[in-house]
């Protein structure tokens, strides 16, 4: 019997089989365990977004366009999960991130605008309120060269669409002098997000002069950087009037009189004519909490001169939102069953008998009626017994009493183990069991 098992236990656990299995086992456990620790997946809610807003409906080539939407998410969704709006290719947006919050600031869902889509991620908020609604908004701009007066359909998607027109906007009058700002990123190109950067430019009236002095003051939150004052001339004017391009001045023909971190004074001349001349600088920006920075300045031609003032918003972006506090479920209480008590039958009394004693009465001694005695002899009377009263039945006497006997059934230990109580110590013995027989196999296998 014993090399049977010997055997036996051999060709079970050697050989490709077994290792296959053993493998089985592992990866079956792994992905039992990684199955377990995956975290919910966030879900994407279709159609949140009920309603999309633009205005103005008329914007010019460089106006902000504001795109406003309402929405709303169904009762149990999840934090992570996400609602999103598609830019229609024509728009781009002015900002890269804004918040959700409700009346008491706790934020609801967070915006990022990525690659033309506005991304909304929901936060725990909606885990503690139902009826969670909102609106949203921020800024855009067109993305192409739009030309005034022809309709532009914008898709929004599920969202909806909605129709354009551009205007020409407002014409430039060429006889005063211009200053407009806009955001650059660290290599110097325009950006349509803010940073930390500003471009300025303040432009001459369309010459000729002889001389033109600029004089600058920076606004509240920023500083300027001297080095990068540069002088140019316009080479070309859009449909407004204003000028569209510009090259570089020859070297010597801007002369800085005096720079500092919030003001300069510089000259250009001549300032030639049919053309604008122009002095632009970079400042960079010290309070990045401002909504707007605002720069002034004076620009004098041929003795003459003229204020001109310009501003470089952060376009306001956010939104809000609202919900009912989610009610609270309280469980169903679980009845008590009722008992009723029943109402104990009396225990009759029973009275002790007195037991009555029969009395038999005594027989009366019969006459002996006495022979006539023989002639020849004399007989002597017969002597009579009277008899004794006995008790009739088996009454007890009187004052005694009966005491019941009482039957005792064994309860408590004596009954035998049941359910759990039963189980747990078999399943015990047989994982030990269990146990014992693998050291013991892995022992025999390592002998073998």
């Amino acid at each position: 019997m014993k090399k049977i098992s010997h055997t036996f236990f051999q060709g079970s656990y050697k050989g490709p089989f077994s290792f296959a299995v053993l493998l089985l086992a592992a990866l079956l456990a792994f992905l039992g365990l990684t199955a377990l620790a995956a975290p919910a997946q966030a879900a994407d809610i279709p159609g949140a977004i009920t309603k999309v807003t633009v205005t103005p409906q008329n914007p010019a080539q460089y106006d902000p366009i504001n795109v406003a939407v309402d929405w709303a998410i169904p009762d149990g969704s999840n934090a992570g999960d996400t609602f999103s709006l598609t830019l229609p290719p024509e728009l781009m947006a002015l900002t890269t991130s804004f918040d959700i919050k409700d009346a008491s600031g706790n934020l609801v869902a967070t915006a990022q605008v990525v690659n033309g889509e506005v991304v909304f991620t929901l936060t725990d908020f909606v885990e503690t309120h139902v009826n969670v609604k909102g609106s949203a908004s921020f800024e855009t701009q067109f993305n192409e060269v739009v030309t005034p007066g022809q309709p532009i359909t914008l898709d929004f998607g599920v969202a909806g669409t909605t129709t354009v027109t551009p205007s020409a906007g407002t014409p430039v009058d060429q006889t005063k002098p211009h200053k407009y700002g806009y955001w650059i990123d660290a290599a110097g190109n325009g950006s349509v997000v803010p940073t930390d950067r500003i471009r300025w430019t303040i432009s001459s009236p369309i010459g000729p002069y002889n001389t033109a002095l600029f004089e600058d003051t920076q606004g509240a939150g920023q500083q300027n950087d001297c080095t990068s004052l540069a002088a140019q001339v316009s080479t070309g004017f859009n449909a407004t009037g204003d000028a569209s391009s510009w090259a570089a001045l020859p070297a010597g023909s801007l002369t800085v009189a005096s720079c500092t971190g919030t003001t300069f004074s510089a000259t250009i001349q001549p300032v030639p004519a049919g053309q604008m001349v122009s002095v632009t600088y970079v400042s960079t920006v010290t309070d990045p909490s401002l909504a707007a920075y605002t720069n002034t300045a004076n620009v004098t031609v041929d003795g003459v001169t003229s204020p001109t003032v310009s501003q470089v918003p952060r376009y306001a972006s956010g939104g809000n939102a609202s919900g009912d506090d989610k009610p609270l479920v309280t469980p169903t209480p679980t009845p008590t069953p009722t008992t009723a008590t029943p109402t104990p039958t009396p225990t009759p009394t029973t009275a002790t008998p007195t037991p009555t004693v029969t009395v038999t009465p005594k027989t009366p001694a019969p006459t002996a009626t006495p022979e006539t005695p023989a002639p020849t002899s004399t007989s002597p009377a017969p002597s009579s017994s009277a008899p004794v009263a006995a008790p009739s039945g088996t009454t007890p006497p009187a004052g005694a009493s009966t005491v019941p006997t009482v039957s005792t059934t064994a309860t408590g230990e004596e009954l035998a183990y049941t359910g759990a109580n039963g189980v747990l110590p078999i399943l015990g013995i047989a994982a030990l069991a269990l146990l014992v027989g693998g050291v013991m196999l892995l022992a025999r296998r390592r002998a073998h």
